[in-house]
């Protein structure tokens, strides 16, 4: 299979985490399925797709139940025999004929001393006791608990606990169409009896499967729906394993010839699911005309063949479809790399601030665009209510731009983009740097100032300065190191090209809006303004042995060569004072001192 990236690596984007932390990534070679790889961010579990040729991602809880809920709703499914049964004593009422039924049902489940046909026959009386209290209710029998309803998942559970699992899912589907909330976990609970030793393809019963049609289409739901993901941290096994099932699963409805069906287009679905694109290619083709998956599968596809327009075309019509709401983060998200692809970064971060990909959308915004593009994005934003999904991404790009602002040396334009509480601190920091380079102080009042203003860089520096993205993380409020994005794009620029490689102009703007090198860069300017600080205070002052000793303090342990400035001058310009002594003689920093405005 012709790799859509032409690389080696595991991901496809890198340093783009679509979408949030968590990245899933599916390669497919041309024998068969290979390995599911994936990484751990500090948000997991969230699960987003990041390469094309992998599994369309969401929700597995969510997929199925709007699966379930899709196909409940096309149509009633059959019902099981209800009626009076012959024979039967006309004086049973509704609560004897359900307490007959629960009680035969009990006894339909596996149990050490009880034969297979004792529990065939247990099965065939709850059916017939359920029936009756069913046939009791429509004849007008009062049933104010809904035993009728409790019925008929109840007799789901004879036939399930029978191995009669075409009846089960039909009578599980209907009592979710009736209204009860557990049907549906019953029915995952199905999907996972069947799933388990691969009971589904034992003795004709995929076959079976693929005629039923409530029974397929929950199949079918299921299968897409574990596409999403597995169940823990590491799901590399369970996934190989559903992709296997759904690329046989694909197989068997073609051997079946059921193609050209309403569902063609959850076929073509799992067919993409199992990686057999070919199969998955020719179902799209039967797929309804209003149909979202077809649309969303059409520009997948239309990806993996290294169309962009056409993938963009097909990928804005899925995306604005109704019935992929659960979907529609993850189209946006990659909605959003068609259009990085095509060097259109306002566009890239449009699609990730609407789908919620924060990490994506600052990623663009603090390397890609310039100042007046994100400027730009950020007060149209403010006006039309965009992001769609509201406040919070329109409020964190705020902050982004504000922060970026600052470090570019533009405090008249930031103030505005910061919070309300950040406002205050922003200004009196602007304040107090151009109060310190102010020549027509006295040198007191300009040590004072930036005195003043490196210790708000110092504590509120993150909120002020920070990156959100490398070298400070923002992101993770600085307590998280991860993968630097503009690093792997750039070693992936210098691989071979693909649909999704880093452009030249990418790379270009990328070197152009270039971030502080150090962790945690705002400590050292904070260290660079006490210095000047120190710069106009006289030797031998104890003031100025405190700033140089606390200042110092901020790099010695994460940047001992840094500190070294510090220390030396503590020792030669304050070698009278208390701490210069000290320092000389530990040939370091004296214990931590706190210096006082000059």
């Amino acid at each position: 299979m012709k790799s859509l990236f032409k690389s080696k690596s595991s991901r496809s984007l890198p340093g783009l985490k679509i979408i949030s932390r968590l990245l899933v990534c599916v390669v497919w070679a041309a024998a068969g399925l290979t390995s599911v790889t994936q990484a751990c961010g500090p948000d997991f579990p969230n699960r987003y797709l990041d390469a094309p040729e992998g599994r369309i991602l969401a929700s597995p809880e969510a997929v199925f139940a709007n699966e379930v809920e899709r196909i409940a709703s096309c149509g009633a499914t059959k019902k099981s025999q209800s009626g009076r049964v012959i024979g039967q004593d006309e004086r049973v009422d509704v609560e004897t004929a359900y307490r007959l039924g629960r009680e035969a049902a009990a006894r339909t489940e596996r149990c050490e001393g009880v034969s297979d046909d004792a529990r065939r026959e247990a099965r065939e009386e709850a059916v017939k006791w359920f029936g009756l209290t069913r046939a009791l209710v429509e004849a007008g029998a009062k049933d104010e608990p809904n035993l009728a309803r409790e019925s008929i998942g109840w007799e789901a559970f004879a036939e399930l606990h029978t191995g009669n699992f075409i009846q089960a899912i039909t009578l599980y589907l209907r009592h979710h169409r009736e209204g009860d909330d557990t049907a549906i976990n019953s029915l995952r609970f199905v999907m996972r009896r069947l799933f388990r030793d691969e009971t589904w393809r034992k003795q004709g019963l995929g076959e079976k499967l693929a005629q039923d049609v409530a029974s397929r289409q929950v199949w079918t739901a299921w299968l897409i729906a574990q596409g999403s993901g597995g169940s823990g941290w590491d799901d590399t096994e369970h996934m190989e394993r559903v992709a296997a099932a759904a690329r046989i699963w694909a197989e068997l409805l073609n051997k079946t010839g059921v193609c050209d069906v309403p569902e063609a287009d959850r076929f073509a679905w799992v067919a993409y699911q199992g990686g057999n694109f070919v199969l998955a290619r020719e179902w799209v083709r039967f797929a309804p005309a209003d149909s979202g998956v077809a649309e969303w599968l059409r520009g997948k596809l239309a990806l993996r063949a290294g169309d962009l327009a056409g993938g963009e075309r097909h990928l804005r019509a899925a995306a604005g479809s109704s019935e992929l709401a659960v979907q529609r983060p993850v189209i946006l998200g990659e909605l959003g790399r068609v259009f990085l692809a095509k060097n259109c970064g306002v566009r890239a971060l449009e699609a990730w601030m609407s789908g919620g990909h924060w990490e994506d959308a600052a990623y663009v915004a603090e390397r890609v665009l310039s100042l007046g593009e994100l400027r730009a994005y950020v007060d149209r934003a403010a006006q039309e209510g965009a992001p769609e999904n509201g406040e919070e991404m329109r409020g964190r790009l705020r902050h982004l731009l504000a922060r970026r602002l600052m470090r570019a040396n533009r405090d008249d334009d930031t103030v505005d983009y910061f919070s309300e509480e950040l406002r205050v601190v922003a200004r009196e920091y602007a304040a107090d740097v151009r109060m310190g380079f102010d020549l027509k102080e006295t040198d007191a009042v300009r040590a004072a100032a930036f005195w003043r203003a490196a210790k708000i860089a110092r504590e509120r520096g993150m909120e002020l300065l920070g990156t959100e993205l490398e070298p400070d993380w923002a992101i993770w409020g600085g307590s998280f190191e991860t993968g630097a994005a503009a690093k792997a794009r750039e070693e992936l620029a210098a691989s071979p090209g693909g649909t999704f490689a880093t452009t030249k102009e990418e790379l270009e703007r990328v070197m152009e809006h270039a971030v502080p090198e150090q962790r945690f860069h705002y400590r050292y300017r904070a260290a660079q303004l006490a210095w000047w600080a120190a710069g106009l205070m006289p030797n031998d002052a104890e003031e100025t042995a405190a700033i140089l000793s606390e200042a110092g303090g901020w790099l010695k342990n994460r940047d001992p060569q840094a500190a070294k400035a510090f220390y030396q001058a503590l020792a030669i310009r304050c070698g009278r004072t208390e701490l210069g002594r000290r320092a000389a003689e530990r040939r370091w920093f004296a214990d931590e001192t706190k210096a006082a405005n000059p």
